[in-house]
C-alpha cells in the first residue's frame, strides 16, 4: 500500500508548476501592469484629494479591471494541467484529488496575496508623487491599511473563484468568460434595471471590489478613464462587509462544486 504524500511535498510540487508555467507569469505581469496604469491614470497630474480615504480609493482604481486577470489565472492553473495532460501524473502521485486542488489553490492564492499587497502599497505611497498638493497619508492608520487589506482579500477570493471555475470547465477561456460575467457584466447590467427588485438582487452578485468600494461605485465616479455611470448604478452598490461576504460565498460554493466534480469525474 502506497504511503500518503506529505502536504508540504504537494505544495512544493504545485509551486514548481506555477513558477514554470509561462502563461501564469504573463497573467501576473499583466495584472501588475493594469494596476499600475490604473493608478497612474487616476492620479497623474491631478490635485491631491483633501481626504486620505479618497486618495487611497483613487490609487487602487486599477484593481477593478486587473482582477479579471486573476479569474483567468485561477482557471489557468487548473485547466492547463488538463490541456497538457500532466493532470494524469499529478493525480497518480496524489490520488485524493481534493488534496491536489487544495494545494493548487493555496499556492496561487498565496502569491496573489503577496503581489497584491505589494502593488497596493506601492500605489498608495505613490499618491504624493503623482499628485499636486501637500496631502500627508497616515500610512499606519486604518484609513490606509484597511483598503489595502480588503484589496488583498478581494484578490484572493476572485482567484479562488477562478480556480473553482477552472475545475468546473477545465477550459481557461470558458472559465474566464463565465467569471467575467459573474463579477463584472452581470452587476453592471442589473444594477441600473428599472425594476427595484432586480436592482436589489444585483447586490448579491460577486461584484469586483476596489478597496472599500465595489466596481459599481468606482464606475459611478468615472474612474479609470471611463465615463461616470450615474447614480443609478449605486442601486446595486454594497458596503465592504456585505460585499466581501457575498464574494466569499460565491467563491467558496463554486470552489466546492469544483472539488466535488474533480473527485467524481473521469480525467
Amino acid at each position: 500500500m502506497s504511503r500518503r504524500v506529505p502536504a508540504r511535498k504537494i505544495l512544493r510540487s504545485e509551486w514548481i508548476k506555477l513558477r514554470t508555467l509561462r502563461a501564469a507569469w504573463i497573467c501576473l505581469l499583466l495584472y501588475a501592469a493594469v494596476v499600475g496604469v490604473g493608478g497612474w491614470t487616476s492620479l497623474s497630474g491631478t490635485t491631491a484629494p483633501a481626504e486620505p480615504g479618497t486618495a487611497v480609493a483613487l490609487a487602487l482604481v486599477g484593481f477593478a479591471p486587473a482582477q479579471l486577470v486573476l479569474v483567468a489565472l485561477g482557471a489557468l492553473v487548473v485547466a492547463s494541467e488538463y490541456r497538457s495532460g500532466t493532470v494524469l501524473a499529478s493525480l497518480t502521485a496524489v490520488p485524493r484529488r481534493s488534496r491536489w486542488l487544495i494545494a493548487k489553490t493555496l499556492v496561487v492564492a498565496f502569491w496573489v496575496a503577496v503581489l497584491t499587497a505589494v502593488l497596493a502599497a506601492v500605489c498608495v505611497v505613490s499618491v504624493p508623487t503623482l499628485t499636486a498638493g501637500t496631502l500627508e497619508l497616515p500610512l499606519t492608520e486604518s484609513v490606509v491599511l484597511r483598503p489595502i487589506g480588503l484589496q488583498v482579500a478581494s484578490a484572493v477570493l476572485v482567484t479562488v473563484l477562478g480556480v473553482g471555475l477552472g475545475a468546473l470547465f477545465r477550459n481557461t477561456p470558458w472559465a474566464t468568460v463565465v467569471g467575467a460575467l459573474l463579477v463584472l457584466v452581470a452587476p453592471l447590467a442589473t444594477a441600473p434595471a428599472g425594476d427595484a427588485r432586480i436592482a436589489a438582487l444585483s447586490r448579491f452578485w460577486p461584484t469586483l471590489r476596489v478597496g472599500e468600494d465595489d466596481v459599481l461605485t468606482v464606475a459611478t465616479r468615472g474612474s479609470f478613464g471611463v465615463p461616470a455611470g450615474g447614480d443609478v448604478l449605486l442601486a446595486g452598490a454594497t458596503g465592504w462587509r456585505f460585499g466581501l461576504v457575498v464574494v466569499a460565498a460565491w467563491a467558496l460554493v463554486i470552489w466546492l462544486v469544483g472539488v466535488v466534480l474533480t473527485e467524481r469525474r473521469d480525467v
